[in-house]
Order: C-alpha cells, then sequence, then structure tokens
C-alpha cells in the first residue's frame, strides 16, 4: 500500500486521520492492526516525543522468552525492540508459537546492534532504565515516566557493564530467595512493564 505524503505537512490530526481512512479503503475490518503503522509514520513525520514506555531486548538468546514478552507487549499496546545480535531467527517456530497469533499487533522495531540502538534512543529522547541483579534501586520505589526505555539483558549474561554505564537509572527486581539469581526474562519484563504502566496510569480498567 502506498501512501502520498504532501510536500507541506497537513496538521496533525490531519496526517492521522488520511493514514487511517486508506488503511480502512484497502484493509477493511482487518485493517485494526494496521493502524500501528499509521501512527509509526505519524511520528516519524513529526518527530513527536514517545507517550508510553518502551521494551528492549538487548541480545535475546531464547525464542520462547520473546515471544512471551511479544505478547504482553501487543496486549499493553508496548513497542518492542529488539537489539541484535539475536540467538534466533524472527522465523523461529518457538517464537512464533510463544506469540501465537499476536504478531499483527506488536510495534516491533529491530536494531543490528547496541549502538544503532542507542543512536535512535537518542533522537528519540527519554531515559534509559537497565533492569539488573545488581541494579541500584528497587523498582518500585523508582517513579517512571512516559518517555522511558525499559532495558533487558540476555538470558544468560544480562546487560552488560559498560550497557548499564550508559543508563540514566539501573533498577532492579527484589527476591526473597538468595540461591535464586534472577527472574526468567518474560517474568522480569512483565513485571517492570505493568509496574511502570500501573504508575502512568495507562492500564486499562478492564478487559474491553
Amino acid at each position: 500500500m502506498r501512501f502520498d505524503l504532501p510536500v507541506s505537512a497537513p496538521s496533525e490530526s490531519e496526517l492521522i486521520k488520511n493514514l487511517k481512512e486508506s488503511i480502512k479503503k484497502s484493509y477493511g475490518s482487518g485493517a485494526a492492526p494496521l493502524f500501528q503503522i499509521a501512527a509509526r509514520l505519524h511520528d516519524s513525520w513529526y518527530g513527536l516525543t514517545l507517550s508510553m514506555p518502551q521494551v528492549v531486548l538487548v541480545n535475546p538468546l531464547i525464542p520462547p522468552n520473546t515471544g512471551n514478552i511479544a505478547r504482553t507487549c501487543a496486549a499493553t499496546g508496548t513497542g518492542l525492540h529488539l537489539v541484535g545480535p539475536l540467538g534466533f531467527e524472527l522465523s523461529d517456530r518457538y517464537l512464533k508459537r510463544a506469540g501465537l497469533d499476536y504478531w499483527p499487533y506488536v510495534d516491533l522495531q529491530l536494531h543490528d546492534q547496541w549502538e544503532d540502538f542507542v543512536t535512535y534512543q537518542s533522537q528519540k529522547g527519554g531515559r534509559r532504565l537497565g533492569f539488573s541483579t545488581s541494579g541500584e534501586l528497587n523498582y518500585i520505589e523508582f517513579k517512571f515516566l512516559e518517555n522511558d526505555w525499559l532495558l533487558f539483558g540476555s538470558e544468560t549474561e544480562g546487560l552488560s557493564k559498560a550497557m548499564l554505564a550508559t543508563c540514566h537509572q539501573t533498577l532492579y527486581i527484589p527476591m526473597a530467595q538468595p540461591g535464586v539469581r534472577s527472574l526468567n526474562l518474560s517474568v522480569s519484563t512483565a513485571i517492570g512493564l505493568f509496574e511502570a504502566l500501573r504508575q502512568l496510569g495507562q492500564l486499562p480498567a478492564r478487559q474491553p
């Protein structure tokens, strides 16, 4: 499908309205998952600031974990960023199985390497928040903002010291048993994301 953007920018409301109408005309009742395309083009055109936290997985290794996180992001309308190198192909059947049929609802962006992501994130603005067992603050005691980026490292290594050093703040999720080294990546991501959304009042009141 082709979108013809005018030489002079229309108002924000006009652009998003026109894009949605084009999508509806082309896809009819199946247009809902594609509205994210309109929103993404809208943000690219105007350089708008983020209106909700983003989830970032750096070097994820296990397909089902990423699939489960993608499902969580789809359910909450949260953007998901995968930073390479990845430990799997996006065509992996276990990745698809974990995400079920919700992948069309995921606002997914890929970054080939850490440096590419940092450049992208710096242009968008907001704080990089690194979740780690060595984090400085309990995530419950931290005040989240709408344009925060929630960073999670690989299942085996977590975020490197160099990556954590670039974060505006590092956070940890408390655990009662010292013998348990860490939580599952998909569990940690869900815990951090839902707390951020709760604080910001961005959780829906109930299932529609």
